[in-house]
């Protein structure tokens, strides 16, 4: 691929990508409903993004280890790395609630 084509190819997916958390933002603040308090596994290298790009929704970004917080006090649950994923694999009766299947 020449460097004109991937230059062409890099900023139409820097687009696509403003234009998703746009519209994310968006439907963000015209849809009812209580914001979600959502846990995501403490990984240093992606918290600064993640609490980034969850700055101006409404809901709650929050950072942990998976094993030791108390699960039932989040809506959503996002396993970051595959211990977690395997941990969570092991509690399901205690995340039957999280919307995303584990």
């Amino acid at each position: 691929m020449n460097g004109r084509l991937f230059g062409l190819k890099f900023w139409q997916a820097q687009l696509a990508s403003k234009t998703f958390v746009a519209t994310e933002l968006a439907r963000g603040c015209t849809t009812r409903g209580q914001p979600m308090r959502i846990l995501f596994t403490d990984r240093e290298a992606w918290t600064v993004v993640i609490r980034k790009k969850f700055r101006l929704t409404r809901h709650q970004a929050c950072f942990g280890d998976m094993t030791t917080a108390t699960l039932e006090d989040y809506d959503l649950i996002v396993p970051l790395t595959i211990e977690d994923l395997s941990f969570l694999d092991t509690v399901r009766h205690r995340i039957a609630h999280n919307p995303m299947p584990i």
